[in-house]
């Protein structure tokens, strides 16, 4: 009889074998996923679509905009992050050298042992928004996180693996920490005068941004192969867009011995307001190290009261005198004190006595000469008016006061009429405006040729981005480097470049919308290099008495000031070249024939612009009722089907007001290259544009129909709003794969909308270009309107994009608020700014509020129904503004955050208005500390 018994022997061999195949099984699965792993990154590469050769090109076009990087790029230039690429290292971080095919840039790969989440994601939203001549360009970053399986108590786990990186150019020159300390070379005034005032441009440029440094530094500060300064490392850097100046900074980093000394005496109570003074102090010592080539140490510092601060200049002066060029000794030892001063003033112990940037960079201009600005390439129109200001009397007469200022009403009436700049002959007297020319010419020639279009405008115009960046697409002047370029980015960098450099100068705007003016002395330079651009100053709007002269056959840009069909049909339509026609401002009563507007599409065949009423800015009354548009076309326009004939045409804008009535022919859909479609306030009849492929931008000012939009995927503006109902091609999926959408986006009709899947359609997520989403349900309570269940549950799935700074609900009546919304799962616009509840039911939680928008600083509460505001309101520590509109049924106030500077009642119970403003009342004690009260 057999056995059936295992022996101990076999058992051991039994449990070997077992041991042995569940190692094999954890080999197995090991070598699976690593492979696994290499399989898919390579994919993960391409679908990011960043390449080394597109990164080159990122590094060849200064434009550029950073973009998110792989990973194993990263890796592949740096040979994994071999210890022969590394070339420095902080506190925080170690800096690798990446090579590509031609270029080499700095990679800096945050250590694990420091990496602050919060650090990381501030120092590339202040670098994102740094980009100057002497800030240290940023080209990318890379936020990775990896799954690597590791042994773990004798188990194999998959572990995450966080890596935070940042790429930069590469500056070959090191630090100016090593320069100054560097004995090998001969000082040369020259390059460190260079270097200081780089150094000021770009402090200044920082705090214009309101983006605070905090650990300004020699080592902090790099220098190029031309020994251009340019500042570096924002690890601790904080950018207070919007913020007020008494927010108090809870914590203060930086370097000791660059830090000043209030850090030390009150670091819980400095305010951001301060945290410039910060920087100029830190400012100052960098440049008495400059001035004195060593350390400049805290017992130096201690005796800089009374007169000892001429002393110690004095000294300074002393220890140059005998290095500088013989032949501009006197002139050059005169920047040498102002620099001695200006870092003398920066390290005052009192922090109100510092001085500012914009005091630094005028100091600095007043010391230098126009050879030195050209030869060092640091010429702006800003440094040309500060010369003209020192011109002779005779020659100052009309010479702006500032950018866009003149003398006197006389004067700039001189300006205006005779086309020129009072400050030409002071340029041409020193023989300087051939080497401006020069500066013009040395322009990358994309840049370039947009800063000429730009010369069409009129002189003084208020130039909007969003118009420039259309304009220069549409003229296919911004070029695509890489396949994943966004056009729209290029020319955005493209301002951004031309500002940095003052060819553009930012004017302030009663709206949320960039404006930039072209100062006088750069148009005219550009008034002569443009070849390609005309401009007609026809000073009234009926006839051509305003306009005596020929048109160049050869232009293929033209303005015309005003309106003139006559000019128009008689010799604008035989410019055979013309590829740009904008017609500024129509007159008052003046109607745009519909024959003038055939005759342009019959003739001028290889328009890319056509524009009527391009001015946004012509009438101060209409401006003053908000009529910007000045077409008045009260009998309705319609275009003719000769439009088709425009085959090239890709920005049609004819911008008219709330009465006009447009009328579009079926033609308009052959225009396949066709981008923007501006009717201004007008309002065109119900049309199909679903052929138009390429359209992005379509602009009204009232609501109109367009079915099947959805198929316009290029489509970045929408007109007005989106209405939801159930005819065929208005439905809410129709906004699924519009995901270029940017900017402002409306959608009514919510109503209609009637389960959680419907609502999914509409992807709002995936846009992540949006900033302001307002959403209607509408106010009739019939019986089709779905429950309040089904409500919420819609809501719950319109969950915006992460970088939504605006919410508007109105008419929400669902049962609860979503989950994205009292921050109960990590989804929605965390960076909320303003948030508006417009006749909706429920209460919502203030601390849900806190935790799921954090840095909410608007609050604005209409027709709601409420009895009380919402309870635990103190959890709202970023709330600036409370709006209380027409909610009848509130009494009483909460306890009321800090934070609040504005907080206005209007329209409410009157008891309740009285209780406010009434001392020792409890409402009252609770707003007593608001600033501004207001009560309507």
């Amino acid at each position: 009889m057999p056995n059936d018994r295992i022996d101990a022997t076999q058992f051991f061999l039994l449990q070997k074998l077992k041991s042995a195949l569940l190692w094999c099984i954890y080999a197995f699965h090991y070598y699976l996923i690593m492979n696994l792993q290499q399989l898919v990154a390579p994919r993960t590469i391409r679908r990011s679509g960043i390449t080394a050769r597109d990164l080159e090109c990122m590094v060849c076009d200064e434009t550029a905009y950073p973009k998110p990087l792989p990973l194993l790029l990263l890796e592949e230039i740096t040979d994994c992050f071999s210890d022969e690429k590394r070339i420095g290292h902080g506190g925080f971080a170690v800096v690798y050298k990446g090579k590509l095919q031609n270029r080499t840039i700095a990679v800096k790969r945050m250590t694990n042992e420091c990496m602050d989440e919060k650090l990381f994601h501030r120092e590339v939203q202040c670098l994102m928004m740094a980009k100057h001549k002497n800030i240290v360009r940023f080209l990318g970053y890379c936020a990775d996180r990896q799954g690597i399986i590791v042994k773990y108590e004798g188990k194999l786990v998959m572990a995450d693996i966080h890596q935070r990186l940042l790429c930069f150019e590469y500056l070959p020159n090191g630090s100016l920490h090593e320069y100054i300390t560097d004995t090998s070379h001969e000082p040369r005034w020259r390059d460190y005068y260079q270097i200081i005032t780089g150094i000021c441009q770009g402090l200044h440029y920082l705090h214009q941004k309101n983006i605070s440094h905090l650990d300004l530094k020699p080592a902090n500060i790099l220098l190029d192969d031309n020994l251009v300064a340019k500042i570096a490392d924002f690890g601790l850097s904080s950018c207070f867009i919007g913020e007020t100046e008494s927010r108090v900074i809870s914590k203060i980093g930086g370097t000791p011995g660059y830090l000043a000394p209030e850090t030390f005496n009150q670091p819980a109570q400095l305010t951001y307001g301060h945290s410039y003074r910060l920087d100029i102090y830190s400012l100052g010592l960098v440049i008495m190290e400059i001035l004195t080539r060593k350390n400049f140490d805290l017992v130096m510092m201690e005796t800089l009261t009374g007169k000892k601060d001429n002393h110690i200049v004095d000294n300074v002066v002393e220890s140059w005198s005998n290095m500088l060029d013989k032949s501009k000794r006197d002139e050059q030892l005169k920047q040498v004190r102002v620099c001695g001063e200006i870092g003398i003033k920066c390290i005052n112990f009192n922090p109100t006595k510092r001085p500012d940037t914009q005091y630094i960079i005028n100091r600095l201009d007043g010391t230098e000469t126009m050879d030195e600005y050209i030869k060092t390439g640091m010429i702006t129109s800003q440094e040309l008016f500060e010369q003209a200001e020192h011109a002779p009397d005779e020659q100052q007469q009309g010479i702006p006061n500032s950018l866009g200022e003149t003398s006197s009403k006389e004067d700039a009436t001189k300006v205006s009429v005779a086309g020129t700049n009072p400050c030409n002959s002071f340029l041409e007297n020193t023989a300087n405006l051939d080497k401006l020319n020069e500066t013009v010419h040395s322009l990358n020639p994309d840049i370039r040729q947009c800063l000429e279009f730009c010369s069409i405008f009129p002189r003084g115009s208020k130039l909007r981005r969003d118009d420039l960046v259309c304009l220069w697409i549409a003229q296919e002047f911004i070029k695509n480097v890489c396949a994943t370029d966004d056009v729209e980015d290029i020319a955005v960098g493209y301002i951004q470049y031309l500002v940095s450099s003052s060819f553009l100068q930012p004017i302030r705007t009663g709206s949320d919308t960039d404006c930039f003016t072209i100062p006088d002395v750069i148009h005219d330079i550009l008034d002569k290099v443009a070849e390609n651009c005309f401009r007609i100053e026809n000073v009234r709007s009926h006839g051509r008495e305003g306009w005596e002269g020929d048109v160049p056959r050869h232009i293929q840009h033209l303005l015309i000031h005003h309106y003139d069909g006559e000019l128009i049909s008689e010799t604008i339509i035989g410019l055979e070249y013309l590829r740009t026609l904008i017609v500024h401002v129509v007159g008052k009563d003046t109607i745009v024939k519909e024959k003038v507007i055939e005759s342009i599409c019959k003739r001028l065949p290889k328009l890319r612009v056509l524009a009527i009423a391009f001015s946004r800015e012509h009438d101060p009354i209409r401006k003053l009722y908000g009529l910007s548009f000045p077409i008045e076309q009260r009998s309705g326009f319609s275009f003719p089907e000769s439009i088709s004939q425009l085959k090239h045409l890709r920005y049609f804008a004819f911008r008219t007001t709330r009465s006009c009535k447009i009328s579009l022919p079926n033609t308009l859909n052959e225009l396949q290259h066709i981008q923007l479609l501006d009717f201004g306030a007008g309002e065109f009849i119900e049309f199909t544009f679903a052929a138009l492929v390429n359209l992005r931008h379509i602009s009204c000012s009232v609501y109109v129909k367009l079915p099947y939009v959805g198929r316009l995927i290029s489509l970045q503006k929408f007109p007005c709003r989106f209405q939801v109902s159930n005819e065929q091609g208005c439905e809410l999926k129709q906004l699924r794969d519009l995901n270029k959408l940017r900017g402002k986006l409306g959608i009514s009709g919510l109503e209609n909308v009637k389960s959680k899947a419907q609502a999914l359609e509409a992807n709002l997520a995936a846009k992540e270009r949006l900033t302001e989403l307002k959403l209607w349900w509408g106010y009739d309570d019939d019986a089709t309107r779905c429950s309040t269940e089904v409500q919420a549950d819609v809501l719950e799935d319109l969950c915006p994009p992460a970088g939504l700074q605006k919410l508007k609900l109105d008419n929400f009546v669902g049962s609860r608020y979503p989950d994205w919304m009292v921050g109960k799962h990590n989804g929605g616009p965390k960076y909320l700014q303003e948030l508006r509840l417009s006749r909706c039911i429920q209460l919502v939680s203030a601390s849900g509020l806190a935790e799921a928008f954090p840095h909410l600083r608007g609050l604005d509460l209409w027709w709601c129904s409420w009895d009380a505001l919402p309870g635990n309101m103190e959890a709202l520590t970023s709330l600036k503004e409370l709006w209380i509109y027409e909610c009848k049924n509130i009494r009483s106030l909460p306890t009321l955050p800090q934070s609040l500077e504005n907080f206005t009642l209007r329209g409410c119970n009157d008891e309740f208005i009285k209780s406010c403003q009434t001392v020792g009342h409890s409402n009252w004690k609770k707003i007593e500390h608001i600033p501004d009260k207001q009560f309507m």
